[in-house]
């Protein structure tokens, strides 16, 4: 994937080092699919090649008015993905996991700017994968758990 051809994020470069991505799908209060995952696991590996890059801010589109509403399934969405994108997410979960260990072993601090609802993985992404957290005045978090 090209950083050029990002659809659910928005992806920055300032000269000073700081780089931010913003979570841009604010018709659905910038959910997070399996687009969303392969974007941000490309902007990393380029913010890891970029010597100049410092510093990554996650935060939502305001126009979302959420951080992340969490994840989207959209079959509909996954039988258009490329076969060669499939072949590296199976599944959410799986997207989860190799997000979280890229931002595991990621080299560079990451601030989670959190505007807004947070729910599901737009809640537990940050807790995950942010050395420090930043949250509005208003946030609303939620994590839906169901214990049997």
């Amino acid at each position: 994937m090209k950083i050029e051809d990002f659809e659910d994020i928005v992806y920055e470069k300032e000269e000073n080092g700081i780089c931010t991505i913003t979570f841009n799908r604010p018709e659905r209060r910038n959910a997070l699919s399996f687009v969303t995952f392969l974007e941000i696991r490309t902007a990393l590996e380029d913010m890891e090649k970029d010597k100049n890059a410092r510093v990554l801010i996650l935060t939502g589109s305001p126009e979302g008015n959420a951080f992340s509403s969490g994840g989207y399934f959209n079959m509909k969405l996954m039988t258009q993905i490329p076969e060669e994108i499939m072949k590296d997410i199976d599944l959410m979960d799986i997207a989860q996991k190799k997000i979280c260990m890229q931002f595991w072993d990621f080299n560079k601090p990451v601030i989670a700017a959190i505007n807004g609802l947070a729910i599901g993985a737009g809640f537990t992404m940050p807790l995950t994968c942010a050395d420090l957290i930043y949250m509005a005045d208003d946030p609303e978090t939620y994590i839906g758990l169901i214990f049997v």
